[in-house]
């Protein structure tokens, strides 16, 4: 599956270690046009290749999976978890009139 539109926002890109292994994932909102409704759409990366690469205002296609699973907690309920994965972009292309979010670096105090 493929979700096209823009880089909505960015979040810094996390870790977490799991059995000596390091684990890296960085959430993106994608803004979609697409049909009636403009939507945006939660993804997450984990692909070392990809994280940081995306910035707020870049038009993109991604190429994603959905992926889900069932949970049920300590009370018998059941509930149900969907995340968007996202494997390969293409584009990348930016919006002159997008606003540029600075860095922390950036700050003058």
């Amino acid at each position: 599956m493929q979700i096209t539109g823009k880089v909505h926002r960015v979040e810094q890109p996390t870790a977490r270690e799991h059995n000596g292994k390091v684990y890296k994932e960085q959430k993106v909102v994608i803004e979609t046009t697409e049909g009636q409704y403009t939507q945006q759409v939660g993804c997450s990366i984990s692909r070392d290749n990809i994280i940081g690469t995306l910035q707020v205002g870049q038009t993109v296609t991604a190429d994603i999976n959905l992926r889900g699973r069932d949970y049920t907690n300590k009370q018998g309920q059941i509930a149900n978890f969907t995340t968007v994965e996202i494997w390969r972009v293409q584009g990348g292309q930016s919006d002159p009139q997008a606003p540029q979010i600075g860095t922390v670096s950036d700050l003058p105090f």
